[in-house]
């Protein structure tokens, strides 16, 4: 039988990047939900810095490390995840390898925030949690070099998508 290992990336579907209530933007992104779900694991300390910082109005919530760095990570959207799947389903060159499957280049919060609170209209409020926290880049070089993987969702047309269904929910 023949095999293979993807490591994938953050997989978000771009409807759902402005949904305060989707199950990883919500969290990811928007204060409150942020801090239900540190109270519901457990993360107490987590829970406390958030509403230390609450303006007590929807906000966004920008994470950064105890050094004061926005996180970063690799976003990718579900249809570049599928597609790469179907390529390491089906190509030839795939069988026995290892590939990172995601998105060419992380974003960076910050940058990534800014966007969506001119979408939103709320503020961002950052907040400072202990420890190195998430910041990473990883490289998809070898699934595009050997598979021809092509994402087409950058984090800019996820925004657009997430602006238009955002959007659409409000209007009902």
């Amino acid at each position: 039988m023949e095999t293979v290992i993807l490591r994938f990336s953050h997989i978000q579907d771009a409807a759902e990047l402005l949904d305060e209530e989707s199950f990883f933007s919500g969290p990811r992104f928007f204060l409150e939900p942020r801090m239900r779900y540190m109270e519901t694991i457990g993360n107490l300390v987590h829970a406390e810095l958030l509403r230390r910082n609450d303006p007590g109005i929807p906000s966004h919530v920008l994470a950064r490390n105890e050094d004061g760095q926005p996180y970063m990570m690799h976003i990718t959207e579900t249809r570049d995840i599928v597609a790469g799947l179907k390529l390491a389903a089906e190509h030839p060159n795939a069988a026995g390898k290892t590939f990172n499957l995601g998105a060419t280049e992380p974003v960076d919060f910050g940058w990534l925030l800014e966007r969506m609170s001119t979408i939103t209209g709320y503020p961002i409020i950052p907040v400072d949690f202990p420890g190195p926290g998430v910041y990473y880049r990883t490289s998809n070089a070898r699934i595009r070099k050997e598979l021809g993987y092509k994402p087409r969702w950058t984090i800019e047309r996820m925004l657009k998508e997430a602006a238009a269904t955002r959007k659409a929910r409000a209007m009902g």
